[in-house]
């Protein structure tokens, strides 16, 4: 939660230009995982990765659906955690 308060990731703009496209024709999906969990979910794993290893690592294209996935069968603090 503390990784929350911290607020957007330096990928925040990328990870917002992205998210609205993750599975955009699953209904399914969009219905059981909303835009603001993957966002939420995407920007706490960047600034994690950033403060564990001190390296820049940054969101990359790809990333939404590997986290749409993990956030249909976890939950948002389980799916940081993988």
């Amino acid at each position: 939660l503390d990784l929350v308060k911290q607020g957007p990731s330096r990928s925040h703009s990328k990870i917002e230009d992205d998210v609205f496209r993750t599975f955009a024709s699953d209904e399914d999906f969009r219905t059981l995982v909303r835009q603001e969990q993957l966002t939420r979910v995407l920007n706490v794993t960047c600034t994690r990765t950033n403060s564990l290893t001190g390296e820049g690592v940054v969101y990359v294209q790809g990333m939404n659906a590997i986290c749409g996935v993990l956030l249909l069968e976890l939950n948002e603090l389980d799916a940081v955690a993988v």
